[in-house]
């Protein structure tokens, strides 16, 4: 880290040399900026009162994250349940590439795609993880 010096052509040959500009432009502190950003990029409406309280920092609880995206699975995500086979291991097990990746212990990690199916459906007709660790 540290100050960046770019080559005097290439300041001199673009308004925006870095890209900062162009990659952060939206995030200038003001919600209504992001909200235009946001309707453009995703092409869908965000209310400006979800976008105000990420902005001023307030916590990120389950109903302003489904105000955001009402297809998050917000409990997945949080970690509240997970699927755990008690016959896997702790040993970690990368399940893709792309980015940084994601890890998670083998135990995690359910590869019979009929109980898969079935678990999604359970949760399909219920919206609920209360009952996942009973379907066989």
């Amino acid at each position: 880290m540290g100050q960046v010096s770019l080559p005097e052509e290439i300041i001199k040959k673009y308004d925006d040399p870095d890209g900062s500009e162009f990659l952060l432009g939206e995030l200038d502190g003001n919600p209504l900026s992001y909200q235009k950003y946001a309707r453009q990029y995703f092409e869908k409406e965000i209310a400006l009162d979800a976008i105000k309280q990420i902005y001023n920092h307030q916590p990120l609880t389950e109903e302003l994250i489904r105000t955001l995206n009402p297809d998050i699975s917000f409990f997945h995500q949080m970690g509240d349940w997970q699927y755990e086979d008690p016959n896997g291991g702790d040993d970690e097990v990368r399940l893709w590439e792309s980015d940084q990746g994601y890890f998670c212990c083998e135990k995690n990690v359910l590869t019979d795609i009929e109980k898969v199916l079935r678990r999604i459906k359970v949760f399909y007709e219920t919206g609920s993880y209360d009952n996942l660790d009973q379907v066989e």
